[in-house]
């Protein structure tokens, strides 16, 4: 496990009291954990506003629901919409809130004159999305914790960063600013990138996707897609190895599919109790006997 680093850098305090700042601070304010620590929103907050400039949060892992930045100081939220609000991967969509300030004198003049405005049909569909937000996140998020911490201390995995886990980094400004550890896992293979290309082959039912928070859950290899344009030591720096994967867990049709979609059927189940019990066991993925605790229901 990596080890906490400082929520805010001396580089970036200086970048920020400087004579020249950029009048914004944009930051992926929910975890990534492919990527990227929590990042103390109400610190940068504070700095940046001092220095005059405007704090933008993406705040897509973690969705209005699990954190609210603009409780934090932030000035603009942003959201790609495509992801856990349609949640079934049906359109294309975005979000920003802020002031009303902001949204009519700056937000709405912009879109008047370029023009980026949703279908209806699109909007109708995230709109439906919305309904059951809060149903769906709480199983994703659910099932996410429970496999992050079944995976725990693996011998074929160096690493497993899941925001609420007690070794995670930055738990507790995790657990500060958000309600729950969100939905994405990621694990760190030992074997680097072909005993990652190994388990994402090996997968069932699970998708090869870098898309996130659909109806599906769905695995993707970060050195080589969602951050392959990066050089070899802004990968470093962020953490991505040839060996991590990122998973984004769902859980709408039950643990137990999740169980098979990751693991496959080579499994040895262990029913404590009959109904809804624990069952812990283990699951073999290929040459890669993975333990899982599930949801079992008979």
């Amino acid at each position: 496990m990596p080890q906490a680093k400082p929520i805010i850098s001396d580089d970036t305090v200086a970048a920020l009291t400087g004579a020249s700042i950029c009048p914004y601070v944009t930051l992926t304010g929910s975890v990534d954990c492919s990527s990227s620590p929590p990042i103390d929103i109400a610190a940068v907050s504070t700095l940046a506003h001092k220095a005059g400039a405007v704090v933008v949060v993406d705040n897509v892992f973690a969705t209005p629901l699990l954190q609210k930045p603009l409780a934090f100081g932030a000035d603009i939220v942003v959201y790609s919409a495509t992801k856990h609000i349609d949640g079934q991967g049906r359109c294309l969509g975005g979000v920003i809130l802020g002031t009303a300030k902001y949204i009519n004198e700056t937000l709405q003049p912009f879109i008047r004159h370029t023009g980026p405005s949703l279908s209806p049909v699109n909007a109708w569909i995230l709109l439906k999305g919305l309904e059951t937000l809060d149903l769906r996140l709480q199983r994703h998020c659910d099932s996410a914790e429970k496999v992050a911490k079944a995976l725990q201390g693996h011998a074929k995995l160096n690493d497993v960063l899941y925001p609420t886990l007690r070794d995670f980094p930055q738990v507790d400004l995790a657990k500060k600013q958000m309600k729950s550890g969100g939905s994405i896992i990621s694990i760190d293979l030992k074997g680097g990138k072909d005993a990652s290309f190994r388990f994402l082959n090996a997968l069932k039912l699970v998708l090869i996707s870098n898309n996130l928070g659909d109806s599906k859950s769905l695995a993707t290899h970060p050195m080589t897609t969602t951050h392959q344009r990066l050089t070899a030591e802004q990968k470093a720096a962020q953490g991505i190895t040839p060996g991590l994967v990122r998973l984004s867990i769902v859980n709408l049709a039950g643990m137990p599919s999740i169980v098979y979609g990751l693991f496959g059927l080579g499994m040895f189940v262990m029913f404590l109790n009959m109904g809804q019990s624990l069952a812990a066991g283990w699951f073999t993925l290929g040459s890669w006997p993975l333990p899982i605790v599930i949801i079992a229901s008979t």
